[in-house]
């Protein structure tokens, strides 16, 4: 157990006492909080390694392998997605944990060449459609485990024939060797295998026969034929929440852009552009929406009034952010469907007031979260400072009356402004092509609870 001990260093006078004080303070002990993983491990590996879903390492406060069951004490956080990885010489074991909560204990993991199968299979899936764990939500994960888990007892199934075949390869892995036998899974839209999943060169050492017909195979082809149809097996998907939809929000914030108009925007219109400065979103549910919660106002900074410049947005890979860098921020929310929101972008500091951070004042931009395009996504891409699209008042664009109601079509689309809309790509001031997010996944429930299940 970990404990932070408090030294105290003191004045010593004579006869007040205070070495018996001392000495009562300096044994106070402060437990550290932590979130573990407890469980089992076929492979009897010296350690076992927690990956993030970014692809890093976490750093373990304390790390316990005994033979077959491990204990590990990690930061307390909140965790998703966590890879298991316990490798002992050539075997090479993995199991995904969907959810470690802050100070809490999972327990019963298992890491085996069944959790590995799944692991496998899952990799395959996200790989054939273009997908990673940090846009996969925490639910998705745990219906395509238990998917992926399902056909394991049914004889002759998909899943069956490949889990027969991971635990021959894992059971001919060598534990005086290094090599890494199962590489990452690497498979094409049609589920086929771009690249061999088994190292060929180490089956042409171990002739090991891991299809069962008798005869010895040295290449990875039927190992990755059977991973691909388990690998379709996979609902990635999971089951789309039918009341709520992934609502993506961002703001290019790039120089150079065009308005509703086709005029040049002044980004430091209203804005001072000083060091150390970011993206901030601030909005809630618009007076005129059916939809009130008050839960949902707070998420956007409307407690009783708009606080600016106190939920950030981002431009690093992360929290729905396609592209780390390219001056795009994003945020993301899960809204009901019909709700009607107002919004604008600050670009400020952690806590600052509105001036010189806020895009224009008075004003705001509004969306109805209707899914126009039918990709279960409302997408809206803003340019910052645009005085010319959906922002409600003082609306600057020459073809509208400066008024943005929920059913204005300014540009005669079809589309009301107040809605997602289809991205100028090129900055030609045309509307070129609806986009469909890839930085996160779309809403989705447990598939038990989903109608029509």
């Amino acid at each position: 157990m970990r404990k932070l001990g408090c030294i105290i260093a003191a004045v010593w006078l004579p006869g007040c006492g205070l070495e018996a004080l001392v000495a009562d303070l300096t044994d106070t002990e402060y437990v550290l909080p932590v979130s573990v993983i407890q469980g089992t491990v076929a492979n009897a590996p010296e350690t076992v390694t927690v990956i993030k879903p970014d692809g890093t390492a976490v750093e373990a406060i304390d790390v316990d392998v005994r033979g077959n069951t491990f204990t590990l004490e990690l930061p307390s956080t909140d965790y998703a997605n966590l890879r298991l990885v316990a490798e002992q010489g050539e075997s090479r074991l993995q199991a995904f944990l969907p959810v470690l909560d802050k100070d809490a204990t999972v327990a019963g993991v298992v890491l085996d060449p069944r959790s590995t199968a799944t692991v496998l299979a899952i990799d395959a899936a996200m790989s054939a459609k273009s997908r990673t764990l940090q846009v996969i939500t925490p639910t998705i994960m745990r219906t395509s485990l238990l998917e992926a888990e399902r056909g394991y007892a049914e004889v002759g199934s998909d899943q069956a024939v490949f889990l027969g075949m991971v635990e021959k390869v894992i059971a001919a892995a060598r534990l005086d060797k290094s090599t890494r036998v199962i590489k990452d899974p690497a498979f094409d839209v049609a589920f086929e295998a771009t690249a061999s999943t088994l190292d060929e060169p180490w089956l042409a050492e171990v002739q090991i026969d891991y299809t069962g017909d008798q005869q010895v195979d040295t290449a990875s082809t039927a190992f990755d034929v059977a991973l691909g149809r388990a690998a379709r097996l996979v609902p990635l998907d999971g089951c789309l929440d039918k009341e709520r939809i992934r609502v993506v929000l961002e703001v290019n914030f790039n120089d150079g852009l065009k308005d509703g108009n086709c005029d040049a925007i002044n980004r430091f219109k209203w804005v001072r552009d000083e060091p150390n400065k970011r993206m901030f979103f601030v909005g809630g549910i618009h007076m005129e929406s059916p939809i009130q919660d008050s839960a949902i106002d707070a998420s956007m900074g409307n407690t009783a009034g708009w606080t600016p410049n106190t939920v950030p947005m981002f431009d690093d890979g992360t929290n729905g952010d396609a592209v780390a860098g390219d001056n795009i921020w994003t945020v993301s929310y899960t809204l009901p469907k019909g709700l009607r929101i107002g919004y604008k972008y600050t670009w400020g500091t952690q806590g600052a007031l509105w001036t010189g951070s806020e895009e224009w004042p008075g004003n705001q931009h509004i969306l109805e979260i209707v899914d126009v395009n039918g990709d279960n996504f409302v997408y809206r891409q803003d340019n910052f400072g645009e005085e010319a699209t959906n922002k409600d008042k003082s609306n600057l664009n020459r073809r509208g009356r400066g008024v943005v109601t929920w059913d204005t079509d300014v540009n005669m689309d079809g589309i009301p402004d107040a809605r997602e809309r289809p991205i100028d790509l090129d900055n030609n001031c045309t509307l070129d092509e609806w986009i469909t997010p890839s930085g996160i996944g779309p809403a989705t429930i447990e598939c038990e609870g989903a109608e029509g299940q």
